[in-house]
């Protein structure tokens, strides 16, 4: 018979597992907070600026298909367009934008003079050099806007995450002093709750080889029969020559249940 008492406490790489899962929360929490208050902002401002290049490309292209514009008509035209920043506005763009600025004047070089075609000076040249003074990428030409539910969206994947960070981080604290043990008096006790020998009734053990899992099964304080799992991957282990051991406690319930049986 093993020497009680017999501490099992939480395995260290079961509070490993669980302070990977909880670091990986966190980490999952500071891309959501960036995407939703920053970066998708940044990417839809970008997205809008871009839009007067892209439609001032396409109305000079189709200008000059049919006749020459003079340079002050284009200005003019230019000039005349409304912004096309989004309705919501800093609720889904970054608070850097401006939103009361019309089209860049830089698009005025669409038609420095009558004999000067788009192709020559495409619109997404003059991005690469307009987008220079700014956080965007001249590589490339943005297709497309993030909308509000997709930033409100990332926001509340943040708020998520960090509830099941703080869950993750309380849990390992309680966890970390929890054990399960057979007491001085051979009795089993699991957190609060103390299970005397005279009421277990029978231990399934079968997966206990293959799996280092069984269940106690035991008569409450209110004569109801409930069920207990021993985990020996989550307290104490498999070794046997070590007394906080999974193995040693369950071989003392082992030899020890069989008195309660008539």
């Amino acid at each position: 018979m093993s020497s009680l008492p017999i501490i099992c406490k939480i395995t260290p790489w079961f509070l490993l597992r669980i302070g990977g899962i909880t670091a990986l929360l966190a980490i999952f929490a500071v891309a959501f907070y960036i995407d939703g208050t920053k970066k998708y902002k940044e990417k839809n401002w970008e997205y809008y600026a871009y839009q007067p290049f892209k439609l001032a490309g396409e109305k000079y292209n189709e200008l000059i298909q049919n006749d020459n514009i003079t340079t002050q008509e284009w200005k003019t035209w230019i000039d005349s367009q409304p912004p096309v920043w989004p309705k919501e506005g800093y609720a889904v763009i970054s608070e850097q934008a401006d939103l009361n600025a019309k089209w860049p004047t830089i698009l005025y070089q669409l038609a420095d003079n009558t004999n000067q075609t788009y192709q020559k000076i495409p619109a997404w040249k003059l991005w690469e050099t307009y987008s220079a003074d700014y956080p965007f990428q001249a590589s490339h030409e943005p297709d497309h806007a993030y909308t509000q539910k997709q930033i409100e969206t990332q926001i509340t994947c943040f708020y998520v995450c960090l509830v099941l960070v703080a869950l993750g981080i309380i849990a390992t604290l309680i966890l970390s002093k929890q054990t399960l043990s057979i007491n001085a008096n051979g009795d089993l006790t699991f957190a609060h709750l103390t299970i005397p020998q005279e009421q277990w009734l029978e231990l399934h053990d079968q997966k206990w080889a293959t799996k280092g899992i069984a269940y106690l099964h035991y008569i409450n304080t209110h004569k109801k029969t409930k069920k207990l799992r021993i985990d020996g991957f989550i307290y104490g282990g498999f070794d046997d020559t070590k007394q906080v051991s999974c193995e040693n406690l369950v071989s003392y319930i082992q030899k020890n249940i069989k008195k309660n049986k008539k």
